[in-house]
This record gives structure tokens, sequence and C-alpha cells, in this order.
């Protein structure tokens, strides 16, 4: 993009006489490094998806779970577009690292659901409900917890700040989103896929 502007508005403007040089170039280094990441994200959601089937032993509720992954992504996302952030290191590395963050909500709420699924209740709407009611101060205390942390560096100053800041938005924006997709998207797939006969054990 920087390459483009310098010969398309920046070089013909400049006074005859005067020439700018490019020093140095490492957008090569920093293209090849931003679709690794992507490639990596890719498979970092499968993998965790493996992950949760191999504890769970339970497709249904590994699809419930794994919804998680893409949902909070986007949200993240959406978060960049709008403030003005681009795909580079810094925020595809966020997003890699939310991979492995947002679905830790879903899992608590849905094993909680399962318990009263397992406990007799033949109405999933009400094991939902109960479900996710005797949870959420612990979900809610863990996931603020974990945004404080993360969003302390977006109000950090100096250098340190601006190179930080893009990923801590979209961590702290990526953890926010699991949380409203584990007491609402997560609660809701359970009531209408969670079957007792196809649980996870628990």
């Amino acid at each position: 993009e920087i390459t483009r502007r310098l010969d398309t508005a920046i070089i013909p403007s400049l006074p005859d006489g005067v020439e700018l040089v490019v020093a140095t170039d490492e957008a090569g280094i920093i293209s090849r490094t931003a679709n690794a990441l992507s490639t990596h994200i890719v498979e970092g959601t499968l993998l965790a998806a493996f992950v949760v089937w191999l504890f769970l032993l339970n497709l249904r509720a590994t699809v419930i779970i794994t919804t998680a992954i893409p949902v909070s992504l986007a949200g993240a996302v959406v978060v960049m577009y709008f403030g003005g952030y681009t795909f580079n290191i810094m925020t595809l590395s966020g997003l890699l690292l939310l991979i492995g963050v947002v679905v830790d909500d879903a899992i608590v709420v849905l094993e909680n659901i399962h318990r009263h699924v397992e406990a007799g209740e033949t109405d999933l709407n009400v094991a939902a409900t109960k479900g996710t009611g005797e949870v959420v101060f612990a979900v809610l205390a863990a996931t603020l917890t974990l945004v404080c942390i993360f969003a302390t560096v977006i109000f950090m100053d100096g250098m340190i700040g601006v190179f930080m800041r893009s990923f801590a938005v979209v961590v702290t924006v990526g953890v926010l989103a699991s949380l409203f997709v584990s007491l609402s998207l997560t609660p809701a797939l359970c009531a209408r896929f969670l079957k007792q006969e196809s649980a996870p054990r628990g």
C-alpha cells in the first residue's frame, strides 16, 4: 500500500530535482508473516475443534462450542473495520490468540447445562436456562478479569502503546464477544440441539 502511494501520489508530486529513495522495504516479510498467521488461524480453529471433541466425545456439543470461535472472531473483525485497524502481524496474532480463549466460557456453560440434562431434566429449554443462570457470575468474573488485563494495554502511552494497541483491542473485543456468545448463543443452541442420549460425558 505504501509503495503504491509512493508511485502514484507522492513521487509524482515532488518538486524538480528532489528524489525519494526507499532505503529498506520489509513489506514482503510482513506480507508473508501475515499470510502465515492467516493460515494458522484456520488450522488453530480446526485443531481447537478436534481437542474439544476429544474431551467431550460428542459431535453436537463440539459444534455448539466451536461456534463461539467464528462468531467471536467476527465481532473482533467488525470492530477492527470500524476502528480503522488493518490485518497485520499484531491484529492477526490477537485473532490467533483468541481461538484458544473464546471457547472457555462456552465450555463452562455447556457442561453445566449438560449436568441438568444428566440429572433428569427433559425440557432442554429449562436445562439451558437453569444451567446458564448458575454459572453466569462465574463466567462474568473470569471474562472481565481477562478483559481488564488486555484493556489496560489500550491506554498505554509511548511507542509500546501504539505498537500493542491494535493487538489489545482485538483481544479485548473478542473476549467480550465470547462472553456474549456463551450467555446467549450457546444456551440457545443447547436448547435446540443438545440431546440427552448424545450429550457429552460429565
